[in-house]
């Protein structure tokens, strides 16, 4: 039995589903949100479908808006869940794990990382940035407008420390790509693309401000041993099984480490390299125990 904590309109999700259904797997799948009402969590664990699970992933992780006890109720009720002698894809603490604490560990195991810092204020930003090309972006990427509706924050060229918004940023020194780089990483595998992002002025910085008219060339690619080698590191000392790596292929061709999104998207790299992603992740959770080919 596998059990799946996600978003109803999740497309990898259900691609992932499909997939159990081919093999005859049974599953359930359940939104992260029905958890805000304790009351309702408790009836979902009391069901049978929870108490005789071999597998859940955690796919998505809607953040909690609800009260301080709201929030430690269902961390204590996960965590009670997550100790159950289960296997469990991604994990509810992933979240919480900092880019801060990715970055020190990424460069302590010896990985290339931009000069960085995290911070809120305008002074330290500007000494910073100071004669040298630098980007920016939130530690939330999402941000509400003037009219309390949400808006994606983009990486970008910071140009102008007074106009910036309250908050806390990552800022990082520019490095001048050859392409970027997605890997999702499950139990000790890559897959990995390389985005040739640069190409375009739109995604040049960042390549979700997707360009729907003229795609970013896409080819998949095979990280070299040693970087993949320093990747499982990192995810072992930070205890996640599976996330999407974000890197960068420099000129002098020298691999940076961005960040893992434990809960990044998958299907961007799945569909245009022929890897079946969602049959590995299906393969996984039906048979936790063994190696993936």
């Amino acid at each position: 039995m596998v059990v799946i904590i996600s978003d109803y309109n999740d497309v990898s999700t259900h691609e992932v589903a499909d997939w159990l259904s081919y093999y005859n797997i049974e599953f359930d799948i359940f939104e992260f949100n029905d958890l805000i009402n304790t009351k309702h969590a408790t009836i979902n664990v009391q069901r049978k479908s929870l108490k005789a699970s071999c597998s859940f992933w955690m796919r998505k992780h809607s953040k909690i808006k609800e009260s301080i006890t709201s929030a430690l109720e269902i961390s204590l009720l996960l965590t009670e869940m997550e100790n159950n002698n289960c296997f469990w894809l991604n994990s509810y603490n992933d979240a919480f794990i900092s880019k801060a604490k990715q970055l020190r560990i990424a460069k302590r195991i010896g990985l290339n990382i931009p000069n960085t810092i995290i911070s809120g204020n305008r002074m330290d930003i500007g000494s910073f940035i100071e004669n040298r090309k630098c980007i920016i972006k939130r530690i939330d990427l999402l941000h509400k407008n003037s009219n309390d509706s949400n808006y994606v924050w983009y990486t970008q060229i910071i140009k102008n420390v007074d106009s910036l918004p309250d908050g806390y940023f990552i800022i990082q020194e520019y490095i001048e790509k050859e392409f970027e780089i997605r890997s999702f990483y499950l139990e000790g595998k890559f897959y990995s693309m390389a985005i040739f992002s640069q190409l375009d002025e739109q995604t040049k910085i960042d390549f979700r401000k997707y360009n729907y008219d003229n795609p970013n060339r896409t080819i998949p690619i095979k990280l070299p041993k040693d970087i993949e080698k320093k990747l499982n590191s990192l995810f072992k000392e930070l205890k996640m099984n599976s996330g999407s790596v974000d890197l960068i292929l420099n000129k002098n061709e020298e691999y940076y480490f961005l960040e893992i999104n434990p809960y990044g998207q998958f299907n961007m790299v799945s569909k245009p390299c022929n890897y079946y992603i969602e049959e590995s992740i299906s393969k996984k959770l039906s048979n936790p125990h063994e190696k993936i080919n």
